[in-house]
């Protein structure tokens, strides 16, 4: 779920001080844009930090494919830069005739373009900009830019048997999903209706590391950590059979007898 107010970037060659659009060599332009809020287009933010709070803002250039949570220094970024504050303003290089979008990262404390490099600092708050092309005939444009406290992602967890004999219809189990600290987020006690596999769907679950457990009647307990980093994950859990104590089964009057020439054979007798 976007929780998200209005922004914008305008990035014009006619308002004086607002952008200018520079051709450095044939295939490249220098674009100077501002960023400034969309009251039209305001709501609450429910999570992360506001624009407003921000005291670091990195913006980076990319082909049209959709943002992530990591902003680490990529082969496939065209540029990147940090938001001057004061003016709301950034300057980057961008390709000419090449569909792209801005991808933003807000940050609570002050760091420099250095420090991002890695992406190892967390992002508290994201954006994402329209897809947009620049040409050489491009005067002014408009850019809007979705804004929201962090990226979510629909987890789909498929629990199913190890074994091909599957599950036993009417069997309980339960689902724990937690965060690295500890905090349950979600808890489900289940009755298995299908026995090859039951399956458990979570949404708006922020981007991160979690824990899961699932306990089953029948089965070893499953506990494993895993990373939500996409917009739908999906978690394939297979659990493992108890062993079962043969020790106390005996056989009186066993009879053994292979299945024509195979390495299959039918047995038979009591058990005691």
């Amino acid at each position: 779920m976007i929780r998200s107010l209005g922004l914008i970037f305008l990035l014009s060659s006619l308002l004086a001080g607002c952008a200018d659009i520079e051709t450095e060599t044939r295939g490249t332009a220098f674009v100077s844009m501002r960023l400034e809020q969309d009251s039209s287009n305001q709501r609450t933010t429910a999570k992360g930090i506001t624009p407003e709070e921000a005291k670091t803002i990195l913006v980076v250039l990319r082909p049209p494919s959709q943002c992530s949570s990591n902003y680490g220094n990529s082969t496939q970024d065209m540029d990147r830069a940090l938001l001057d504050l004061s003016t709301q303003e950034v300057e980057l290089m961008v390709p000419l005739e090449t569909q792209m979008k801005l991808c933003l990262y807000f940050f609570s404390e002050e760091y420099g373009l250095t420090e991002l490099n890695t992406g190892d600092v967390e992002a508290e708050s994201f954006g994402e900009s329209d897809v947009f092309i620049v040409d050489s005939e491009t005067t002014s444009a408009t850019i809007d830019v979705v804004y929201w406290g962090t990226f979510y992602s629909t987890l789909t967890a498929k629990i199913s048997s190890k074994s091909s004999a599957g599950f036993i219809e009417g069997t309980s189990g339960s689902f724990k999903l937690s965060d690295l600290t500890g905090v349950a987020l979600k808890e489900d006690n289940f009755t298995i209706s299908d026995n090859q596999s039951h399956m458990i769907i979570v949404e708006e679950l922020a981007y991160g590391s979690y824990t899961y457990q699932v306990e089953i009647d029948g089965f070893s307990n499953e506990v494993n950590t895993f990373v939500v980093s996409n917009s739908e994950e999906t978690l394939d859990i297979k659990l493992t059979p108890n062993p079962v104590d043969l020790s106390w089964i005996s056989f009186e009057n066993l009879v053994v007898a292979q299945i024509g020439t195979t390495d299959e054979a039918n047995a038979s007798g009591t058990l005691v």
